[in-house]
């Protein structure tokens, strides 16, 4: 499809028929039929929207499917990790090496988790539209603060690929 070849011819009978009759449109529509590809054009045109649109809607649902896709797999790998620290644990294990990893296990010291930002006192919080926990000054705090708990800590397995 040679829309610039097209676009030549239809100009080119465009300036024609503006010169010889320039108020019969109805002149100009028949002869850019009759004398150019304009119509066959722009009908391949809208068969390409059509597909590309439907090419899109396509693609969102490829796109919406690899994301549930991707949690399964972080789901899976958590459940992998998991029994990998399972295994650890009832080995009595801290640390193993493998030709293909090595994998440690390290404890987590435990976080605060703000419950009530609004309970903070000021000078934890930050200033922005939306009021939200200074989390560097939770974290470093070494007393008990309004609004907050302590979690009990985690473990983590660290995985370093080789």
């Amino acid at each position: 499809m040679r829309v610039d070849i097209a676009l030549i011819d239809i100009k080119r009978v465009t300036e024609y028929v503006q010169v010889q009759c320039p108020d019969d449109a109805e002149l100009l529509a028949g002869m850019l039929e009759g004398e150019t590809d304009l119509y066959e054009l722009v009908e391949k045109l809208v068969t390409g929207i059509e597909e590309e649109s439907g090419f899109q809607d396509v693609l969102a649902e490829q796109v919406k499917n690899r994301q549930s896709r991707k949690a399964a797999s972080a789901k899976r790998e958590k459940a992998l990790r998991g029994a990998a620290l399972q295994l650890m644990d009832a080995g009595r294990q801290k640390k193993i090496v493998l030709p293909q990893a090595t994998l440690s296990k390290s404890v987590r010291k435990p976080k605060r988790i703000v419950t009530d930002v609004h309970a903070l006192p000021d000078n934890f919080k930050l200033r922005e539209i939306v009021v939200s926990a200074d989390m560097k000054k939770v974290k470093d705090a070494e007393t008990d603060i309004p609004g907050t708990t302590m979690d009990n800590g985690s473990t983590s397995l660290t995985v370093r690929m080789k």
